[in-house]
């Protein structure tokens, strides 16, 4: 892997994670692996955020090296400019939602948190820390991080899902209750969660080094999987005490999850440059949602909303329920055709080589 060129595995499984995003979001009553875990557990969907937050990581690394991590004016402006938008554009997609249903002014219970709210503080965060910190302490960082918030969860009561717990507590504390998630007591985007995030952004960022790094092919494969054997080993191990839950984003969820993306970016790299199989169909089709990742997915929330507000959602589901026979099929259908609708909007991108960095 030539210094600066694209890591096409990286790209494949930000693409495959992407695509995945957006069928969870839109999976109606679909399978049970589809949703989330209601509170401990792991099910598929359950990986997608913490993936994107892995590769986040790893992109922020390879992305800081180009100038070298210098802590400069134009880095330190490009910092909070990208955090920046990518603030703006979760609150406008969730202005945007209130508008449809005629609430133009929703200060008064705007939610703050959300998915691409969390990707801009653990990318800030990262990013600062990448460029006045040395990177041999990250992973000690990491570990810090996750035993300080396994300390707050313990003494705070972390685990009860309900207005109890310190996470719930943090979020009404600092923002207010009527802006935070309001469909369960624990809002799965909190603040609070955003320490045990920040480690998972770190130990993205230390793959993404390893990616840079001189060792050869096979040595970033062996040591990638060996890495992501001992994460989810570890993870497993935790967990006996401090179960998955990623509500809370949990430190046996942070390790586990860590973990899997880590060995599924080494099969990856395993598959695409170790064997050369790089022109899989499958491959071409994700790195299409993986070259605008961001930008197809806020472009999927915004159709998700106007489909729901203006009811081509329902006509949709309604006719593929009533065309076969099994509701959870029908949704997981529609769900799909939602995906490949943003697939061909990507691939129209793709083919004129316009790529939209958010």
């Amino acid at each position: 892997m030539a210094q600066g060129r694209r890591i096409e595995a990286l790209d494949v499984l930000r693409g495959f994670t992407v695509s995945l995003m957006i069928m969870v979001n839109n999976a109606g009553d679909s399978y049970a692996f589809m949703h989330h875990s209601e509170w401990n557990g792991l099910t598929l969907s359950d990986i997608v955020f913490p993936f994107f937050l892995f590769i986040m990581g790893a992109s922020t690394y390879l992305s800081l090296s180009k100038s070298g991590f210098k802590a400069d004016k134009e880095t330190i402006v490009h910092i909070i400019i990208r955090s920046s938008l990518i603030i703006l554009i979760s609150w406008t997609i969730f202005w945007f939602g209130r508008v449809l249903k005629g609430d133009f002014l929703p200060f008064d219970h705007f939610r703050f948190t959300g998915v691409l709210t969390r990707i801009a503080i653990v990318y800030c965060l990262l990013s600062v820390l990448a460029i006045t910190l040395n990177h041999k302490i990250f992973p000690y960082l990491a570990a810090a991080l996750l035993s300080f918030y396994t300390i707050l969860l313990m003494i705070g009561n972390g685990y009860s899902n309900d207005s109890s717990s310190i996470v719930a507590r943090t979020d009404v504390l600092l923002l207010g209750h009527n802006h935070i998630y309001s469909k369960a007591p624990i809002d799965p985007e909190g603040l609070l969660a955003s320490i045990p995030s920040l480690a998972h952004g770190i130990i993205g960022f230390m793959c993404g080094k390893l990616l840079r790094s001189n060792i050869g092919i096979r040595g970033k494969i062996k040591r990638m999987s060996l890495v992501g054997i001992i994460l989810t080993v570890s993870g497993l191990i935790l967990s006996l005490w401090l179960p998955l839950n990623k509500r809370i984003w949990s430190p046996s969820f942070v390790l586990v999850t860590t973990g899997l993306a880590e060995m599924s970016l080494a099969a990856l790299t395993f598959i695409i440059d170790e064997k050369k199989h790089s022109g899989f169909a499958a491959f071409r089709f994700f790195k299409v949602f993986g070259m605008n990742a961001l930008f197809i997915y806020a472009l999927s929330e915004m159709l998700h909303l106007i489909f729901s507000a203006t009811g081509i959602a329902g006509c949709c589901t309604d006719f593929l329920r009533n065309a076969v026979s099994s509701v959870e099929l029908a949704d997981f259908l529609y769900s799909l055709l939602f995906m490949l609708l943003l697939f061909f909007f990507g691939l129209f991108l793709h083919k004129r080589k316009i790529f939209i960095k958010i």
